[in-house]
């Protein structure tokens, strides 16, 4: 899906997501956190370990 940028962050945080808002891609590197796209993510985390899916 889709990240949008509603609401805040206050800590770092590495997300992974197909698309990204604008608004949303800013407030994750804003805060210190990556924003990737899931073939990033499957390049840096070949296992899977450490990831949590949320739906």
């Amino acid at each position: 899906g889709k990240v949008l940028g509603a609401g805040s962050i206050d800590h770092p945080v590495v997300v992974a997501a197909l698309w990204f808002s604008k608004s949303a891609e800013e407030k994750i590197e804003k805060s210190g956190g990556r924003a990737l796209t899931i073939e990033q993510l499957i390049l840096e985390r070949p296992t899977g370990s450490g990831i949590k899916i949320i739906g």
